[in-house]
Parts: C-alpha cells; sequence; structure tokens
C-alpha cells in the first residue's frame, strides 16, 4: 500500500478548508468528508492540496496528529 499524495476539503458555502494526508490508499475513517464540519453543508469539492498544505500535512502524519 502507498499513501496518496494530500488532498484538500474545502466548503464552497463557508470556505472551511481540511487538507488530509491518509497513510495509505486504503481510506479509512477520518480519510475523507461528506460535510463541511464547520456549517454542515455538503457542498464540498476535493482538491489537490498546494505544496505548503502538503508539507504540513505530511508533517502531522508523521507525528500522529
Amino acid at each position: 500500500m502507498f499513501p496518496p499524495e494530500p488532498y484538500t476539503y474545502r466548503c464552497l458555502n463557508c470556505g472551511w478548508r481540511k487538507t488530509l494526508a491518509p497513510k495509505s490508499d486504503g481510506l479509512g475513517p477520518g480519510d475523507f468528508f461528506s460535510w463541511c464540519q464547520s456549517c454542515q453543508s455538503e457542498n464540498l469539492v476535493r482538491e489537490s492540496a498546494t505544496r505548503i498544505e502538503r508539507t504540513l500535512a505530511k508533517f502531522r502524519r508523521r507525528l500522529g496528529l
């Protein structure tokens, strides 16, 4: 199993963003979102993470955060 590149969820209603860096390609709980964690909207888009977001997400993954 190989970790996928980090990706970012963005809410089109309120602007909430969350970047994820899963440990493997087998997604589990917390590796995806179906609704915004701020306004509860289902109007989310999944985007490629920026270079800074990728770096921070990988760092948090290594620390177990």
